[in-house]
């Protein structure tokens, strides 16, 4: 039996857990360009403060049976490692390629620490920064807390005053036990027959399940749709009353639904899964991965179709916090694969491009982290895309088994003519757009 003081970990981590175990490396880059004068022993006490602020991020872990427990944290160092590559040819490539293979490392459950951070100097006063988290103990929206109290503690040191950050930050542990008891609760029982409902009879080709088997495969292509694609996307946003995620769906949908012979077809996407407020500022994995149940009607219209991808999403968002692993569970009692709740996947990150002061002299600029989209794939196509600014990027990650290189290779276009056709008034049909995807 596991020792006294352990918490049992959220569902969510039971899957990271289970993914190590096999050797997938489910990590999470933070990666911070630097410019200026650097002072390299602040900004590693700095970090040091963030580590002991957090629990989650000097934790170990043990199963006890089919239960994850995160074990009682212990201090641990953090130890920042400098490699200095200003003399090569390219130091930011090379930099980005360390920062890769670390990406590929997994962690082990009894580590002392959860994060492996580097500087590389890659000129006068240029240093990029990279913190490899494990997905264990941090999500994606982990790292705005990170960066933010990492930066006032960085500027207390250096100022000799006290950080401007709230006293205690509310620990993971207690979300985990939180959700364990939620589970329990007449809410949660509410969600899983929502989801019962969502995921019953649907079509054969839309649960195909393809990457239930074999080795893990998977190719990546960068794409950058410009600023042209990103004012279509803000005039579909005020015309429907949508996010800019619905309104990229939209658009994503009818090439989904060209690679499908029927017309109901799963798309997930991550959620945040922090609804308390209490727990907003709380480093951990609360990400969740909620499956789309999305119609395609040749008869209907553009403007019809992200009125329903709009319905869709915030009736699933309303039912997003039961954990994937229940999902998972609820798929398999209709008889579906839980591959295929994640067989096409799209995400989409507003990404901040101004740098942010961290002292007089010295400025610190957020750069796109998913270095490595193999390890992001978790089916057949994922599609992630970031906003910087006034333009619109990302990967393609697809499965070449299964989705063609002809095919992959003409997406980014594609997605730009539906984009633009979705733009347009009159609005086409879906038929219109379907026949783009082909």
């Amino acid at each position: 039996m596991t020792g006294a003081g352990a918490t049992v970990c959220s569902p969510n981590q039971v899957m990271v857990a289970r993914l190590q175990a096999r050797g997938f490396a489910a990590n999470v880059p933070l990666l911070l360009r630097a410019r200026g004068d650097l002072d390299r022993d602040t900004l590693r006490e700095a970090l040091q403060m963030v580590v002991d602020r957090h629990a989650i991020l000097r934790a170990t872990f043990e199963f006890d049976g089919d239960l994850l427990m995160q074990k009682p944290d212990r201090p641990c160092a953090v130890v920042m490692k400098w490699e200095d590559l200003a003399d090569l040819p390219d130091p930011l490539t090379e930099a980005q390629a360390a920062i890769r293979r670390t990406c590929r490392e997994v962690f082990d459950s009894n580590e002392a620490i959860r994060l492996r951070p580097f500087v590389y100097r890659l000129g006068v006063q240029d240093h990029l920064i990279a913190v490899v988290f494990d997905h264990l103990a941090a999500d994606g929206m982990s790292l705005a807390t990170v960066i933010a109290e990492w930066r006032a503690f960085y500027q207390a040191i250096e100022a000799g005053t006290p950080p401007t950050v709230s006293g205690l930050a509310q620990q993971y542990s207690a979300f985990a036990t939180w959700q364990r008891d939620w589970l329990h609760s007449i809410h949660a029982e509410r969600h899983r027959v929502w989801w019962t409902n969502q995921l019953r009879d649907l079509p054969g080709s839309a649960v195909t399940g393809v990457r239930s088997g074999g080795p893990f495969v998977a190719r990546a292509i960068a794409f950058d749709l410009g600023a042209t694609v990103s004012r279509q996307i803000s005039t579909l946003c005020v015309r429907h009353r949508v996010t800019p995620f619905m309104a990229l769906l939209a658009a994503y949908l009818p090439l989904v639904g060209s690679l499908v012979s029927e017309r109901t077809v799963l798309i997930a996407t991550v959620r945040a899964n922090r609804s308390r407020e209490d727990f907003r500022g709380t480093v951990g994995h609360f990400a969740n991965l909620t499956p789309l149940r999305l119609m395609l009607d040749p008869n209907s219209s553009a403007d019809q179709l992200i009125e329903d991808v709009a319905s869709v999403c915030r009736s699933s968002y309303a039912h997003d916090e039961l954990p994937f692993l229940e999902l998972a569970a609820i798929a398999s009692h209709v008889g579906l694969p839980a591959s295929a709740l994640a067989e096409f996947s799209i995400n989409f990150v507003p990404f901040p491009t101004e740098p942010v002061a961290w002292s007089s002299g010295l400025y610190l600029s957020q750069l796109w982290g998913f270095l490595d989209q193999e390890p992001l794939a978790t089916g057949r196509l994922a599609l992630f895309v970031r906003q910087e600014g006034d333009r619109l990027g990302g990967a393609l990650i697809y499965d070449p088994r299964t989705i063609g290189s002809d095919w992959a290779e003409a997406f980014p276009g594609r997605l730009a003519a539906l984009t633009a056709m979705l733009s347009r008034s009159p609005a086409p049909s879906v038929g219109d757009l379907l026949s783009i995807g082909v």
